[in-house]
């Protein structure tokens, strides 16, 4: 009995410890009252995670502001919300969010989103716990994430942490000197059927992507951006077990059955990890204004290289699908054309040079320095 009541002990202590541990291990739980639904974690401001209580927040300033919700599809929800300001909670700590290049709020369900600079230096963002004068539902304890005149996609509902990051992931530690060609690359990529609402396209798995073009640099976060300006981080493990849509409305798209709606990425213009990106040619037509050469109708090169920030060079080589490549300098380069012809394949077109210089295939161009 002795033994029996050591042993009890023992488990006992062991799940109390378990239960104390830091907010890194917390998990959602549907008990609205547990201790878990009533605190956050916080990274990045210290060198140890911190705990921060739903009262803390109360005891902030109260903002009380109208707001409207606009989601992706365009439909508006109007509401009423009541929390305390991010600026002031982080100001507790000697932070400003007007000096930081990106916050990631994380959901319990696993959905995360990063607030760009721009919306840090320019946004409100309340730590919301009552809407319409009433508090949260359970699904959206123990805060959520309002950020007026931003889209829906930011005000992350059952906020669960909120990592602080201090230098941009954009390049990771790396400058981009490679550009990848999607349209190109994912031609010799098993394209499988993939089921998305009521439309069944294809899709490639994104690993296949990027152990094919990118193995040996491959960083801890993917950085995207889509066509209608979009920018976030993801996770390498999230966005490697992940598929893209190739085919149908609004593709590329970044999606995953396992992955929260909300963290879909439509519309991929490009996207980088480490020192190379890939280029959505197709996307690009959406985004970029369109340069004529020659009567060559395009996208005109030193763009697309102004919005990735590739690495400035004096050659670069544009690469086919089949080898054939071309080295040309930097002034060629910011001039050149890119366009798909009537085989919808990707080509690079030069002025005034010979004719032999134009790719064909396009699959990659690199920065020689």
């Amino acid at each position: 009995m002795k033994s029996f009541s050591k042993k009890y002990k023992f488990i006992l202590i062991s799940m109390m410890i378990l239960a104390l541990t830091s907010c890194n291990k917390a998990v959602k739980t549907g008990n609205k009252n547990s201790e878990t639904s009533n605190k956050i974690c916080i990274s990045g401001l210290e060198k140890e995670n911190i705990e921060v209580k739903v009262d803390e927040i109360k005891k902030l300033k109260k903002v009380n502001k109208d707001v409207v919700a606009v989601t992706s599809s365009g439909e508006r929800n109007e509401m009423n919300v009541s929390g305390g300001l991010l600026e002031e909670l982080l100001g507790k700590y000697n932070k400003s969010q007007k000096n930081l290049s990106i916050v990631r709020f994380i959901a319990t369900d696993g959905y995360s989103i990063d607030i760009p600079k721009e919306v840090l230096e320019n946004r409100d963002i309340i730590l919301a716990y009552e809407i319409d004068g009433k508090p949260l539902f359970e699904d959206s304890q123990p805060l959520r994430i309002i950020i007026p005149d931003e889209r829906a996609m930011y005000w992350v509902k059952g906020l669960n942490k909120i990592e602080i990051v201090e230098n941009d992931k954009k390049q990771g530690n790396k400058e981009i000197d490679k550009i990848i060609i999607f349209d190109t690359a994912i031609l010799d990529l098993k394209q499988e059927d993939y089921k998305y609402y009521e439309s069944v396209d294809k899709a490639i798995k994104t690993n296949d992507l990027l152990t094919s073009h990118a193995s040996d640099n491959i960083e801890d976060e993917i950085f995207i951006k889509a066509a209608d300006g979009l920018e976030k981080s993801e996770s390498n493990k999230v966005f490697r077990d992940a598929y893209i849509k190739t085919t149908g409305k609004d593709s590329p798209i970044f999606l995953s059955s396992d992955m929260p709606k909300g963290m879909t990425v439509k519309d991929i213009l490009w996207f980088s990890t480490g020192s190379t990106s890939f280029l959505s040619i197709s996307k690009s037509f959406e985004y970029f204004d369109e340069s004529n050469s020659d009567n060559i109708k395009g996208i005109l090169f030193k763009d697309i290289m102004d919005d990735i920030d590739l690495t400035k060079g004096n050659t670069y080589i544009f690469v086919a699908k089949d080898g054939y490549k071309v080295e040309v300098s930097s002034e060629d380069a910011n001039n050149c054309i890119l366009y798909k012809n009537e085989d919808n394949k990707v080509v690079v077109y030069f002025s005034g040079l010979e004719k032999s210089t134009s790719v064909k295939d396009l699959l990659f161009i690199e920065v020689k320095r």
